[in-house]
C-alpha cells in the first residue's frame, strides 16, 4: 500500500502553536467598609488647636481700670495729708458736714467719693447766713426735718448752738437763726467755706 506525499505530509507535520492569549485583567476587590461592633463607637478625633489674637478690648479696659484706681489712690493719699495738716476746728466742722469721724483717713475717703450732696449741710448753712434776718427763720424751716438737723449739727461744731435741736421744726429754725445773727456771721461764713475747700478733689 502506497501513500503519496500529500497524504502523509499533513499528518507528519508538527501542529501549529496555539495563539498566545493575553492574561486576564485583575480588578481590585471592592473596598468593604470597616464593620464596628455595636458597643464600640469610634473614638472622637481631637479638634486642631487654633491660636487666636489676645482680646485687645479687654486688655484696654483692664489698663484703663488700673489707671483710674491708681489715680484714686493718689488723690486719697494727697487728701489725707492735707487733712492731717488742717486745724482741729476745720476737721470737726468737716466731720459734721460729711457725717463721718474726725479721722483724716475717714474724712479723706468721704471727701473723695462724696458728690455734691455730701456738702449739702454746708450749702444750707451758708444760705441761712445769707438770708435776710426776717426771712431766715422761714427759709430754715422750709429745709425739712433732716436737712435742718444736719445744719444744726454744723453750727453746733461752731459753738453757735448746743445740744440737740428742738423737736418742733419751727422752734428749731427760730432758735438757730437767732443764735446765728447774734454772732459774727462773717467769721462763721469763713469757717464753713474753709471746710468746703477741703472737700474738693
Amino acid at each position: 500500500m502506497t501513500y503519496n506525499e500529500e497524504t502523509i505530509e499533513p499528518q507528519m507535520r508538527e501542529p501549529a502553536p496555539a495563539p498566545l492569549l493575553a492574561p486576564p485583567e485583575l480588578t481590585p476587590a471592592p473596598h468593604s467598609p470597616q464593620v464596628t461592633e455595636p458597643d464600640q463607637q469610634p473614638e472622637p478625633q481631637p479638634e486642631p488647636l487654633s491660636i487666636q489674637d489676645p482680646p485687645v478690648k479687654a486688655a484696654r479696659r483692664k489698663t484703663s481700670g488700673d489707671a483710674r484706681q491708681r489715680a484714686l489712690i493718689l488723690r486719697t493719699a494727697r487728701k489725707t495729708l492735707e487733712l492731717h495738716q488742717a486745724d482741729a476746728l476745720t476737721r470737726s466742722l468737716l466731720s459734721a458736714i460729711l457725717s463721718t469721724t474726725t479721722g483724716a483717713d475717714d474724712l479723706a475717703y468721704a471727701a473723695i467719693i462724696g458728690g455734691a450732696k455730701s456738702i449739702q449741710p454746708a450749702v444750707d448753712a451758708l444760705s441761712i447766713i445769707d438770708a435776710d434776718a426776717l426771712e431766715a427763720g422761714i427759709h430754715a424751716a422750709a429745709l425739712g426735718r433732716n436737712r435742718l438737723r444736719a445744719v444744726w449739727r454744723v453750727f453746733g461744731e461752731l459753738d453757735v448752738v448746743s445740744g440737740e435741736a428742738p423737736a418742733s421744726d419751727a422752734k428749731a429754725a427760730i432758735a438757730l437763726v437767732r443764735a446765728i445773727h447774734e454772732g459774727d456771721t462773717t467769721s462763721l461764713r469763713a469757717d464753713i467755706e474753709a471746710a468746703i475747700v477741703l472737700t474738693k478733689k
